[in-house]
């Protein structure tokens, strides 16, 4: 069973939220491999 309520803590926090936003990968983080492959 889901929470019915989620912990919304963490997106509060401005550090993590910029950590968690720094580990996110885009279609951009694949190009330049791509271009040496």
């Amino acid at each position: 069973m889901f929470p019915i309520h989620r912990n919304r803590r963490l997106r509060t926090n401005d550090s993590i939220r910029s950590l968690v936003r720094e580990t996110i990968l885009t279609p951009n983080d694949f190009m330049f491999p791509m271009f040496i492959a």
